[in-house]
């Protein structure tokens, strides 16, 4: 019986990999559903040390080498996807953890909450983005005003080109410039 890896284990995508780079976060999770069917009700993460206890407050949960039915990790799973397991059997790619959770939970309760959470945020900046002196005799009709000015004017980040005002475009001469 030979010990070298089944032929039928890679595909065009593996080529593919080696000439675009392989890319952890656009292809460990489908690999690991194809590679490894029991993966599929999972989606994977991938953490910094300095983010995994807001993460596993999330409900995120290690990758560990021992879920896996290999006897060496490193060799079969590892060297597959250019993974390692540290000292207590934590996957790690380069320095970042891998951890995992039912797509269930991830879809039903972290990403309405994260969405819930970022809609307050967007909530409390368009207020911020209103002032009026509280002495103001007109305050209310001038803060109503600024939150219908502050719900159409947004400004654009953009990183190349000549800048996008929303204004119609015109020619402009070097005489405009300056």
């Amino acid at each position: 019986m030979s010990k070298f890896p089944k032929l039928n284990e890679w595909d065009g995508n593996t080529f593919a990999a080696s000439a675009m780079g392989f890319n952890l976060l656009r292809d460990f999770q489908r690999e690991m559903h194809r590679v490894y069917p029991d993966t599929q009700p999972y989606a994977f993460g991938y953490f910094s040390d300095d983010d995994i206890n807001s993460r596993m407050t999330e409900g995120w949960k290690f990758l560990l080498g021992s879920m896996f039915d290999v006897e060496d990790f490193n060799s079969t799973v590892g060297t597959r996807f250019g993974l390692r397991v540290d000292a207590n059997d934590r996957v790690l790619y380069n320095d970042n953890y891998i951890m995992l959770m039912g797509k269930k939970h991830r879809e039903e309760y972290v990403l309405p909450a994260r969405k819930a959470a970022h809609k307050r945020m967007e909530k409390a900046a368009d207020e911020d983005a209103v002032f009026v002196h509280p002495s103001d005799p007109e305050y209310n009709k001038m803060k109503d005003a600024g939150r219908e000015i502050a719900k159409t004017e947004r400004a654009k980040v953009q990183v190349r080109g000549t800048p996008d005002r929303g204004e119609d475009k015109k020619e402009e001469s070097k005489d405009d410039l300056w």
